[in-house]
């Protein structure tokens, strides 16, 4: 901490991801990807191709990650002094359970015992994708058992100074719409009992944002009295800091409802604490606060960049649906006063639980900057707005999330906020991909689409996608042996016929969670109906091109959505 030059500690061959001092220092938890086969294979004939993979598992690859056969994440300590580590765990699992997390173990308070996320059940698909529970073993890696009968997925573990464990997870009794909360586990028995907050929102970060960077979360974060937990929760349009009385349950809000922390550290005491931070016009800097003292700026990495361009606010365009319900709206960009009118482009987030809001959109800021009206919203299927709001989609896809969308756009329109109702573009990817060929294939009201890492095919998606053999019969309402029928209607590929918007393909040729096929169909199918179709494919990137890809991919990225928009947006264009 005072500087000098690093001591490497580890001589890992896979590396090191990720990493915890023990209580008393003198050591560090730590883990690595682990070949589990490789001493089985030793045992019987070696192999005449060594780059033969044989899968005995639905879920075998992770996008980011490629292919898990031969990778889990397992547990390591070693001396703080470096030195030769100690192998805790081993089998064909991974520490964390099948996602990967950013608080997957943490030490007891003696640092003699470790408590550890993974999923109980490693040889049943449809379990180890849906259930993670908390397990113990000691600092020399015996008596390892599991502690909790949770039945869901904790995806975070803590150590109070109070000697309780703190954890947060989710039951999945909604699926995948089921928000994640704070429960008390007792270390000894495993009992677990969530902390009553009466706040029904989602522990966790779910903010799009496309200029973020990885760190550790180090949530929850709990006093050192053990009385009081730091965690972050998507509230509405934004990620906030909360705390929570842990034996009361009272939640009070320590950021503001138009910023998004991003992360967060705090020292053991709770007296200071640094924040990273964004919203729609601020890029990410870190804000201290100390004792009572106001929250204080503590870098400035970006002023000099952001004082040489235009900023563009968000202004509300909030809508009451058709059915009465609230749906919150932004548009960035808007014409002012009596200049021309501009293009508008909706644009629709991935999840889709996940929110727009305050933090800061580089595309959007982009679009706005060169001339373009963007819209953006939370339709029903996001998260910040309750469980039954995240839920509204699940076997309902197309149906009103739709509605929402289109009553979003309708009222832009009517609310004079300087669009041109003949120049309208559309735009999404992932979830948003999906709706956006939903949306051309539904009507013709678009002149322009750029459809980004998207589904067109439920069938295929379900057998070629990372999660899709358990996320879509949830999301579709059924398996696809037992209602085809269903598969195909809610699949864009269907309604290709229809579709008349001229539409860019955008698509990365390493994505796992909606491989390229789902954009390779949907092209052809286009081709052939001699329709107005580009494929862009990128090289070596995954699902996150637009938020962790290469450099020049990502602005590539941006030049061709940009180029898209003005060829066929231009004053007077409309679509052939």
């Amino acid at each position: 901490a005072d500087g000098g030059e690093a001591q490497r500690l580890t001589s890992i061959d896979t590396g090191v991801r990720w990493a915890e001092w023990s209580p008393d220092g003198r050591s560090i938890a730590c883990l690595s990807d682990i070949d589990p086969r490789k001493k089985a294979r030793s045992r019987k004939a070696r192999p005449l191709a060594d780059d033969v993979q044989v899968i005995d598992t639905a879920f075998w690859q992770f996008n980011g990650l490629g292919s898990r056969i031969d990778k889990r994440h397992h547990l390591f300590v070693i001396p703080a002094r470096g030195g030769r580590p100690r192998q805790l765990s081993d089998g064909l699992w991974s520490i964390g359970g099948p996602f990967p997390l950013s608080e997957p173990v943490c030490f007891g308070l003696d640092g003699q015992w470790l408590y550890y996320l993974a999923t109980p059940d490693p040889a049943d698909d449809w379990a180890a994708a849906r259930r993670v529970e908390i397990f113990v073993i000691r600092r020399d890696g015996k008596e390892r058992r599991q502690l909790t009968d949770f039945g869901g997925m904790f995806n975070a573990v803590r150590m109070s100074p109070a000697g309780e464990l703190l954890a947060i997870g989710s039951l999945m009794e909604q699926g995948w719409a089921s928000p994640n909360r704070l429960w008390s586990v007792d270390p000894e028995t495993g009992t677990t009992r969530p902390v009553e907050t009466g706040v029904d929102r989602s522990m966790g970060d779910a903010i799009n944002c496309d200029v973020r960077f990885p760190g550790r979360q180090h949530e929850p974060w709990i006093s050192s009295d053990g009385r009081r937990a730091l965690v972050r929760v998507t509230d509405r349009a934004a990620v906030r800091l909360a705390e929570i009385n842990l034996e009361s349950g009272a939640l009070s809000w320590s950021s503001p409802e138009d910023v998004s922390v991003l992360a967060f550290h705090s020292t053991p005491d709770g007296a200071s604490r640094v924040e990273l931070r964004t919203s729609m016009t601020e890029l990410p800097e870190l804000w201290v606060a100390a004792g009572d003292a106001p929250l204080r700026r503590l870098t400035k990495l970006n002023d000099r960049l952001l004082a040489q361009r235009q900023v563009f606010p968000g202004l509300p365009a909030n809508v009451t649906a058709s059915d009465g319900a609230q749906v919150e709206a932004w548009i960035q960009g808007a014409a002012q006063g009596k200049r021309p009118k501009r293009p508008l482009i909706l644009a629709i987030h991935g999840g889709p639980k996940t929110v727009y809001g305050h933090a800061f959109m580089l595309e959007f800021q982009m679009l706005a900057g060169s001339g373009f009206a963007v819209l953006t919203s939370n339709p029903r299927g996001s998260d910040g707005y309750g469980t039954d709001w995240a839920a509204a989609v699940h076997a309902h896809y197309g149906e009103r999330d739709y509605q929402d969308l289109m009553e979003v756009v309708d009222h832009a329109l009517e609310a004079d906020l300087g669009v041109d109702p003949q120049r309208l573009g559309v735009s999404g990817g992932s979830y948003g991909g999906f709706m956006t060929n939903w949306i051309v294939g539904h009507t013709d009201r678009f002149h322009a689409a750029v459809s980004q890492r998207g589904i067109s095919n439920w069938e295929s998606f379900f057998g070629t996608s990372d999660i899709g053999y358990f996320f879509s019969p949830e999301h579709i309402g059924a398996l696809p042996w037992e209602d085809p029928g269903r598969y195909r209607e809610k699949s864009p590929l269907t309604y290709a016929e229809r579709i008349r918007t001229p539409l860019l393909i955008i698509h990365s040729e390493k994505d796992l969670r909606c491989p390229i096929e789902q954009a390779e169909q949907l092209f052809v199918y286009l081709k052939r109906l001699e329709r107005d179709v580009r494929l862009a494919r990128f090289p070596d990137e995954s699902h996150e091109l637009s938020r962790s890809g290469s450099p020049k991919r990502r602005m590539e990225r941006l030049r061709l959505i940009l180029s898209w928009f003005e060829e066929r947006l231009a004053p007077g264009s409309r679509p052939g």
